[in-house]
């Protein structure tokens, strides 16, 4: 008899809780089926509850980036200044680079005004070899606009094939782009060598570029010109320069040169000025674009 009664007990729990089972079951069914409140069902020991995630919405990529047209699409060594690209589907999160092998052509500030119409500042290294530059274009997920106007690019990049057929930025010795030297001026006028002197050494410390000193000599289209801001000092056909001459000492270059020009002005600059950098190479570089 009591071993009866235990297998009573047995089955009388199993039915109990299958029992509470099918009740909640039915319960929860019939809550999603007539709108009723939902049913918590408790979960049993050992049971694994399964959660669904909602997927991600990805936003669908634009069309690529087209570039038809770079005006002036051409620079001599040395040179920079602002070039206009034409094309399609241009934004703000594009990163562009200039290249040919393992040369490449600094580009910066890029600026959009339109799908079809943006604007980017390139500087040809005074050494880069002369011959036809590709544009590489790069998709960035995001970009911000600081307080300069300087744009930050993040996220994954997107690198856009671009086919041989798009236009391409040539760096020759007739570029079209002006040829940009930093340099500061000393003075103008037959000036002494202590007063030289001194001068440069002001043109070293910090701040004299605030001064107006420092500005850079430009030659594009026949002319030279130099420029402080937006303040032109002087703008004469490359015809017009009698001389340009190097201070040396002891045989070195010290950094000073003049330009004279046929109608008896003279200004003396220093090639490096405030940013430091090679003079020298400075002068070089005025002396064979100048042809003197």
């Amino acid at each position: 008899m009591h071993r009866v009664d235990q297998v009573s007990v047995i089955r009388w729990v199993c039915a109990g809780v299958a029992a509470v089972l099918l009740w909640t079951v039915g319960a929860a069914t019939a809550a999603a089926q007539f709108g009723l409140p939902k049913i918590n069902v408790p979960k049993l020991p050992g049971q694994k509850t399964t959660k669904t995630k909602a997927k991600k919405q990805v936003e669908p990529a634009g069309p690529p980036p087209e570039i038809t047209v770079i005006e002036p699409n051409s620079g001599a060594p040395g040179s920079s200044g602002e070039v206009k690209l034409t094309g399609k589907n241009l934004n703000k999160k594009l990163g562009l680079a200039l290249k040919s092998g393992s040369n490449q052509v600094r580009v910066t500030h890029f600026q959009v005004q339109s799908p079809e119409h943006a604007t980017m500042v390139v500087a040809v290294p005074a050494d880069a070899p002369e011959g036809e530059y590709s544009l590489e274009v790069t998709q960035y997920a995001e970009a911000s606009v600081d307080a300069d106007g300087e744009t930050s690019l993040s996220g994954s990049p997107e690198v856009y094939a671009i086919p041989d057929t798009a236009p391409k930025f040539k760096v020759s010795g007739t570029g079209n782009l002006p040829v940009t030297v930093p340099t500061t001026l000393l003075g103008e006028g037959d000036m002494q060598y202590m007063d030289m002197m001194m001068k440069m050494q002001q043109a070293m410390m910090p701040g004299f570029g605030n001064q107006g000193g420092e500005g850079k000599i430009l030659i594009a289209s026949g002319s030279v010109k130099y420029v402080q801001g937006d303040k032109t000092v002087f703008a004469q056909p490359i015809s017009a320069v009698k001389d340009l001459a190097e201070m040396k000492q002891g045989g070195q270059p010290i950094g000073i040169f003049r330009i004279v020009f046929t109608d008896g002005k003279i200004y003396n600059f220093f090639g490096g000025g405030q940013h430091g950098g090679d003079a020298h190479a400075s002068f070089v570089l005025l002396k064979k674009k100048l042809g003197k």
